[in-house]
């Protein structure tokens, strides 16, 4: 699987660097990025064949937060791919405004657990 984490904070991206590693095998790419601005140039760039399988997004970023990313994501028609909102947030509204979001697969507060890894992993293996 790829992975994309857009994440301002260094610790959190650490942290999924760490669990990533226990399931390596499975995990065939990863990227980081800190700056929603950042991940969309690169989204821009990977072919459809390439494409990340999951993108994990921040909500509370700075310049560009997660709800701004899902609007311009939207906007560049990119290819479709599972958005999981990530947040420490504990407002449901923002929960309820993910959930309607058509291009969000899952909302969840970070930081990720390895069995969440594992659900993605298995979900994904099954439907290829």
């Amino acid at each position: 699987m790829k992975f994309v984490f857009i994440d301002d904070d260094y610790s959190v991206n650490y942290y999924h660097q760490v669990i990533l590693e226990v399931i390596e095998e499975d995990v065939l790419e990863r990227k980081y990025f800190q700056k929603g601005k950042n991940a969309i140039k690169y989204l821009q760039t990977v072919d459809a064949n390439n494409y990340p399988d999951v993108i994990f997004l921040d909500l509370n970023m700075p310049v560009m937060d997660g709800w701004e990313f899902l609007e311009q994501y939207q906007k560049l028609n990119l290819p479709e791919t599972k958005i999981v909102v990530l947040t420490t947030s504990k407002n449901p509204n923002h929960q309820i405004k993910a959930k309607a979001n058509k291009m969000v697969y899952d909302y969840i507060q970070k930081p990720i657990d390895i069995e969440y890894f594992y659900l993605l992993l298995n979900t994904t293996a099954k439907k290829n």
